[in-house]
Order: structure tokens, then sequence, then C-alpha cells
């Protein structure tokens, strides 16, 4: 067995996503029925609060020519907020959907929402990005 297999089988002690002891369902984190993956989708399992770290997906994102992300998620100062500076630290230009992210609280919420597009981000109403996206399509479309 070579040493990959052997760390993924055995991780040393302490190796998990989070230290917290709360309530975990018994279907884990599992995907909600509503977004369930289409024949052709990647679904990338991370174990930190940034998507990017530890995970393939800037290569991904790379292979694609993507250049612009679009963020949605929980929770707004944790998970969100990592992969919002990861991503612009790794030259995307990043895009959050304001209605589709949330926190524990609205203060904290409403607090990062406001740092992260000063600094890293744009947050967009949902509307808002639709109406891009439908532009683009449009262009596309045009061409």
């Amino acid at each position: 067995m070579n040493q990959t297999s052997l760390r993924s089988a055995y991780p040393p002690p302490g190796a998990e996503s989070t230290r917290r002891q709360a309530f975990v369902p018994a279907d884990g984190y599992a995907i909600y029925h509503e977004f369930t993956p289409e024949p052709g989708d990647v679904v990338i399992w991370k174990q930190r609060a940034s998507i990017f770290h530890g995970t393939p997906l800037f290569s991904h994102l790379s292979l694609l020519g993507v250049q612009s992300l679009i963020v949605c998620g929980e929770s707004t100062s944790g998970c969100v907020r990592a992969s919002v500076v990861d991503g612009h630290s790794n030259g995307f230009h990043v895009s959050i959907v304001e209605e589709s992210t949330f926190d524990r609280a609205e203060l904290t919420h409403k607090v990062n929402l406001f740092d992260l597009h000063h600094k890293y981000a744009d947050v967009m109403h949902l509307d808002e990005v639709i109406a891009h996206l439908d532009g683009m399509q449009m262009d596309r479309a045009a061409e």
C-alpha cells in the first residue's frame, strides 16, 4: 500500500474539518435534493472553510478558462468569506449573491458582506445577477 492510500485510510489524530462538537445529521452534510447534481456536474467535497483549500477547484476552473465566480452559501463570516478571499487572491473576479448567503446572526452577515464588498468582491442582489447572466446569454446568441 502506498503512502497516499495509507494517509486517507488512517488520518492523523485531530485532522478533522472542524473542532466543533455540533450535532451532525444522519445523512452528514448531503446535497439538498433541490440541488441534485446533473450528469456531467463536478462535485467537490471540502474539509476546510475555503473551497480552494486542499481541493482541485482552482485546476478545474483554470482548465475551463473561468475568470469570474458567483458565490452563494453559508456562513458569510466563515466559509463564504474564506472562499471569496481565496478566489480573489487566485485572480478571479468574485461576486456574492446577497440573498443567497447567510450567517448565524444578521449583524455578522451584514458586516462581512460590507467588508467583502469593499475589499474582495461585488455584493449583488439576485435580480442583478440574473439580469447580468441573461444579458450574457443574449450576447452569445447574437454572435
